[in-house]
């Protein structure tokens, strides 16, 4: 913690070096010194170079943003439907294991896991 306010102190003693001899309510002044090769104008196009282009990026930002909220969207959506139809499939094999007088669920896992060979072996083929 000391180096950090060490280094707080620094920053204090820089900003404060900056408005030196300035007090509230009194206006600062900046002189900036120009070269004899310092062009206004080229300086001006070049800002506005800059902020067109940063426009355009904040522009397709907020494309990206609205295509990005879309996706999401449907995703949510399709998660909502995958998770009814877990819950349906879920209630349904209670039930089926409910009964507990046939082998329906016997049946069921046994179906699923010969069609997941068969398809195994299809993919293995090709």
């Amino acid at each position: 913690m000391e180096g950090t306010s060490t280094s707080y102190e620094a920053a204090a003693t820089a900003r404060s070096s900056l408005f030196r001899g300035s007090q509230g309510g009194e206006h600062v002044q900046i002189a900036v010194e120009r070269g004899p090769e310092f062009d206004e104008d080229r300086e001006i196009e070049g800002l506005r170079t800059q902020v067109a282009r940063l426009t355009g990026l904040a522009k397709d930002i907020g494309v990206e943003s609205k295509t990005n909220h879309q996706m999401l969207e449907t995703l949510e959506q399709s998660v909502v439907r995958a998770q009814a139809a877990m819950r349906s499939t879920m209630h349904r094999l209670h039930r089926a294991y409910e009964r507990g007088g046939s082998n329906h669920l016997l049946y069921l896992v046994l179906f699923a896991f010969g069609f997941f060979v068969l398809l195994w072996f299809l993919t293995k083929l090709r």
